[in-house]
């Protein structure tokens, strides 16, 4: 291909791209009210905020909680054992944080491998890493279940949510919302590893060409 042709498909390349990268600074009227536009259209996690946390911080790779209420709640780690280097799914009681809390015991505790836990680990990872306010705020009708996700990264620990019902069921925080769910049924009914890898992979899949597509870095 000659050099001009080349040259000239970069340039129209990014013509297509610059526009989709634009910079929209808010643009806000401090005279007005506060309170922001209502939208299930959120299409990443939020990062976690009083009266929903703070979370749990130890030494899992992977932690998912889903709570409609304190005492109604989905609660999953992925760990690495240290002493053997093995990886385990575990479900339990969520720690609580009080003075009068109680440390994390775990209920069930399934062995998976090492190519299962690096696939939900850095699906959680790089989720979590697109956390950010949003400048609207998801819909709340009770009863609502709080999707939080946690992982302990190299650059430390990340938190993150979403909201169901609220968020769309057509965006990235829902299908974590379901991998997270996947988890924690495999810790205690289905026990199936090449099943709950073969779902995380497509949600997965689907969350990476979302990102990509919405040109998400």
């Amino acid at each position: 291909m000659r050099p001009f042709f080349v040259l000239a498909t970069v340039v129209l390349l990014l013509s297509i791209r610059l526009p989709m990268l634009a910079f929209e600074p808010a643009q806000l009227d401090p005279s007005q009210g506060s309170e922001p536009e209502v939208s299930s259209y959120i299409d990443h996690l939020q990062p976690v905020k009083y009266p929903f946390g703070p979370l749990p911080e130890f030494h899992y790779l992977v932690q998912y909680l889903s709570e409609i209420t304190k005492e109604n709640y989905h609660y999953v780690i992925i760990v690495r054992d240290p002493s053997s280097g093995r990886y385990y799914v575990e479900q339990g009681d969520a720690p609580k944080l009080s003075a009068q809390g109680r440390p994390y015991r775990f209920k069930r505790r399934i062995e998976i491998s090492a190519d299962t836990a690096k696939l939900v680990y850095n699906y959680w990872v790089t989720m979590l890493s697109e956390t950010r306010y949003a400048r609207k705020k998801l819909p709340y009708t009770p009863p609502v279940t709080v999707y939080m996700f946690s992982a302990l990264a190299p650059i430390g620990w990340l938190h993150g949510y979403t909201l169901v019902p609220g968020v769309s069921t057509d965006l990235p925080p829902y299908w974590i919302s379901q991998a997270g769910e996947m988890l924690f049924n495999f810790a205690t009914k289905t026990r199936e590893e090449a099943q709950l890898a073969a779902r995380v992979t497509e949600l997965r899949d689907k969350s990476y060409e979302y990102l990509k597509s919405h040109q998400c870095e």
